[in-house]
């Protein structure tokens, strides 16, 4: 459930990394006012505009909060 709730409220750190390469994870979460898969999916169409080596970062980044790799996964896969 910890990681759950990280998607929706992401740390200050990961969300400045995600800025830093023009990902807004706030405004995604906000967009998708409490819709989890909705929020994910956004979340992994955004990494997927990034290179690979800035979308590696960002999803290390993102995760390490709640460290789990089945969200890497997720994220992976869409």
């Amino acid at each position: 459930k910890s990681g759950l709730a990280s998607i929706i409220n992401p740390t200050k750190k990961a969300s400045d990394m995600l800025e830093s390469v023009g990902i807004n994870i706030r405004g995604i979460v906000e967009k998708n006012k409490g819709d989890l898969q909705a929020t994910v999916i956004g979340i992994a169409e955004a990494l997927n505009t990034l290179r690979p080596l800035d979308r590696a970062r960002a999803i290390e980044q993102f995760l390490e909060s709640f460290n789990s790799h089945v969200y890497l996964l997720y994220l992976l896969i869409l």
